[in-house]
């Protein structure tokens, strides 16, 4: 009887240690807060309801990241395209729903000036946030972010390759951004070196690439690898507002890196219009996104992916008086049990679609 039950301490003891010191890092893609879709939440109890049916699913992750497509001027009122401006509010929602690493470097971080800079920086902090992207200074530029979890030093670095033509700030102590230029990729190439010197897994994420292409450029593909063979685990790209298929690549390091070039927007306004009738439309792939999971694992002396899933994810978008309301939506729980009963079979659609794109890779659904 004594033998029977250490057997049975050990089966189940087990697989729960192999488990548990792997991190899970999910990636969620661009949050993109149009001026509707940010009045709609002012206006109806705030912005966490762009997350409440996805949260518990975000909240699962050690590492949750996403791009924050946005600058914060509170001296100016909330806008949305071309020039966007953000509630502060919109970062404590996204905290409340389990993300805690953002980027802050990509075309739209320039659109509130000098104070934008600043004051997304000091929100981004007031709200505990993990956050790289816009430099305190110059001469903080490219420095990155060091963090553990479960025993693995992780480092994290943002970075832009489009400002829509606006600068940064001219003086030495003005915050700055964390722009990409072919010029100054070799003092961006030494920090990546350096990370990959102090730290054991290093995740770069970038906005790249051109908007509304299902498929990356010869450029984001030449400078993803460049980063990759320079000491990056993992590329976490964004910008072109549809999916794009990610790929593994082996590194000289004896590893398997990742380079992710999009995953959409995981929640924005762009969607609003689409339906059933209208579901095969190219503005319908504005909606699809997805949830990157990307397991890694200490071995060794090295920290390395263990396993990638990927889970389908949708704005969904509905009539709420003269507008639209908004949610950030995990597909197969939407087909369960739907928030919109008549957006079911636009949803299975949608959820196809993305699947077929993503083949190769697994699918995780039951989180």
């Amino acid at each position: 009887m004594f033998r029977i039950k250490i057997t049975l301490i050990i089966i189940l003891i087990t697989p729960f240690s192999g488990y548990s010191n792997q991190v899970k890092i999910t990636s969620c893609g661009d949050i993109i807060p149009h001026k509707d879709l940010q009045q709609y939440c002012l206006s109806n109890g705030g912005f966490y309801l762009l997350f409440n049916r996805i949260s518990n699913i975000l909240r699962k992750s050690d590492i949750c990241v996403a791009n924050f497509e946005t600058s914060i001027n509170t001296k100016r009122g909330i806008s949305g395209y071309p020039r966007f401006n953000a509630s502060p509010l919109l970062l404590k929602a996204m905290k409340k729903a389990g993300i805690n690493i953002i980027s802050l470097a990509n075309n739209h971080s320039l659109d509130m000036g000098k104070t934008g800079l600043i004051q997304t920086r000091e929100a981004a902090a007031k709200y505990g946030f993990i956050h790289s992207g816009i430099a305190k200074n110059k001469g903080k530029k490219y420095e990155p972010v060091y963090f553990v979890k479960k025993n693995i030093k992780f480092s994290f670095l943002s970075l832009t390759t489009i400002t829509n033509g606006l600068k940064n700030p001219g003086a030495y102590n003005s915050p700055k951004v964390n722009i990409f230029r072919w010029r100054n990729r070799k003092q961006i190439l030494h920090q990546i070196r350096k990370m990959r010197r102090s730290s054991d897994f290093v995740i770069i994420s970038i906005h790249f690439g051109r908007e509304y292409i299902d498929r990356p450029t010869r450029t984001q593909k030449i400078i993803a690898r460049m980063l990759i063979r320079t000491g990056a685990d993992l590329i976490l790209g964004n910008h072109s507002h549809h999916i794009q298929k990610p790929e593994f690549i082996n590194t000289n390091r004896g590893t398997r890196a990742l380079i992710s070039y999009s995953q959409g927007n995981f929640i924005s306004h762009q969607n609003r219009f689409i339906n059933y009738r209208n579901r095969y439309s190219r503005i319908a792939k504005r909606g699809d996104s997805f949830l990157l999971n990307v397991y890694v694992k200490k071995m060794g002396n090295k920290a390395v992916i263990k396993r990638v899933t990927f889970t389908p994810t949708w704005t969904l978008s509905f009539k709420i008086a003269n507008s639209f309301g908004f949610k950030a939506v995990a597909i197969y729980r939407e087909l369960k049990n739907p928030y919109i009963k008549n957006q079911r079979l636009l949803l299975y659609f949608r959820r196809r679609r993305i699947i077929k794109f993503m083949k190769g890779f697994i699918l995780e659904e039951n989180i």
